[in-house]
């Protein structure tokens, strides 16, 4: 429009112009009125695309946190069944790195962190100031948000989590707050915290993968001296085999 083309006649020449704006500046400026027309459904992650572990049946072992650690993800979105959409909450990785993957402990229904909750036709200055009330830095996207919260709500009020997510409660997809303020910067957030995470995720990522690689050895190693107590006990039996028939053969006995 024409607010966004005024925005970008006022950017500070290359020559180091004194006035006008930085390219920061513009950028953010453009961000922000794009933002007004901008959508929750524009910038959301399709459920289809979300990476998610299954709440039941995951044990927190080397495979599946080498597998967690892998993707890079600062949250973890955790469903019920087969249905990845049957949504029941998210783990935050960095706190799984104080478990340790031998216990292959399952999940447990006290680490889920609630997102909250929103419409595709949602604003995503809207989505902003929800995300600034602190809750929750993840949002799950459905056309009837409220219903999808008291659903996931009553499912982790209950001794074994079943959200009722049918219909127009059923999510779509996920949203960020580092999405949203992407969108509206229109640069990639790295920030001190995604530093530090991703520091964690890679040293908890390198713990697994020389675990992992330990177990294998020793699975071999387990495996050749199990081979070596077979060849043995076959050697010693063959052996003593022998030796009845000559015992039997020198006392004349058919």
């Amino acid at each position: 429009g024409g607010t966004v083309s005024f925005i970008s006649a006022s950017r500070r020449s290359h020559m180091g112009g004194q006035y006008g704006l930085s390219e920061d500046e513009v950028d953010i400026m453009t961000g922000a009125i794009k933002a007004m027309k901008t959508t929750v459904k524009d910038i959301m992650v399709h459920m289809d695309n979300v990476y998610s572990v299954p709440f039941e049946s995951t044990e927190l072992n080397y495979d599946t946190m080498a597998d967690i650690m892998s993707k890079g993800f600062s949250r973890v979105i955790v469903h019920k069944g087969d249905d990845p959409t049957k949504v029941v909450g998210y783990l935050l990785v960095k706190n799984l790195i104080v478990l340790d993957p031998e216990a292959a402990r399952p999940i447990e229904k006290e680490w889920l962190k609630t997102p909250i909750f929103c419409s595709p036709k949602d604003s995503v200055l809207s989505l902003l100031n929800a995300f600034q009330g602190g809750k929750s830095h993840m949002a799950i996207v459905s056309h009837a948000p409220r219903i999808t919260e008291i659903e996931i709500q009553k499912a982790l009020a209950a001794h074994d989590p079943h959200p009722a997510l049918r219909g127009a409660a059923r999510p779509l997809g996920i949203v960020t707050f580092e999405d949203v303020i992407e969108t509206i910067i229109q640069e990639e957030v790295v920030d001190e915290t995604n530093v530090q995470e991703k520091k964690a995720n890679n040293i908890m990522r390198r713990y697994i993968q020389r675990q992992l690689e330990k177990k294998r050895r020793r699975k071999l190693q387990m495996n050749a001296l199990e081979a070596s107590m077979i060849q043995r006990h076959s050697t010693m039996k063959n052996f003593s085999m022998g030796e009845i028939k000559e015992d039997k053969e020198d006392s004349g006995i058919c």
